[in-house]
């Protein structure tokens, strides 16, 4: 797979994590090592806690065909 297949998604939507959490189990049966902060049920929890002035930042990207090949989450925040 070459890098102009891959579709990328940014969202700023708590609820994608909802969203890619099926797909993220299956990352995880392919992953070397799983980082148990990127599970969206403890981005969820966290995110719950977080101070209004927030906002998630989620990038995503997709196979052709629509699988979930990756996540990166970012957290965004307004300096005022």
């Amino acid at each position: 797979m070459n890098a102009q297949s891959v579709k990328v998604e940014i969202s700023r939507a708590p609820g994608v994590l909802e969203r890619i959490a099926q797909d993220y189990h299956s990352l995880t049966q392919q992953a070397d090592w799983i980082n148990p902060y990127f599970s969206p049920e403890w981005m969820q929890c966290w995110w719950k806690r977080q101070k209004q002035d927030r906002a998630p930042l989620i990038l995503l990207a997709y196979n052709p065909e629509g699988k979930l090949l990756g996540f990166w989450p970012f957290v965004d925040y307004w300096v005022t």
